[in-house]
């Protein structure tokens, strides 16, 4: 999927509810999911949530709006890695 290429990136914010429902702005995909892991990507960088019973309710790829439902345990932001940069001068680092 493309990313923004727009000078400013676009908002991106996380409401959690009780551990149970998660609302998330500034999505532009999702990468992968199961019942236990939820992989996003946005301009911000990758989010992985981890849980139990997860499902996405709705997701606006327009928009960016994400809704999330299940046992919330964990969410783990990951920086995006440049994509001129190779598998081996990252192995060689």
């Amino acid at each position: 999927m493309a990313e923004n290429t727009s000078a400013q990136p676009r908002k991106h914010a996380i409401t959690i509810e009780d551990r149970k429902s998660v609302r998330i702005s500034g999505i532009s995909e999702v990468s992968s999911y199961d019942a236990s892991s939820v992989v996003l990507e946005s301009d911000w960088g990758r989010l992985v949530i981890q849980g139990a019973e997860l499902h996405i309710s709705s997701f606006d790829q327009t928009s960016g709006n994400l809704f999330l439902e299940g046992g919330i345990e964990a969410l783990q932001y990951f920086e995006r890695r440049s994509k001129t940069e190779s598998f081996f001068s990252r192995l060689l680092k």
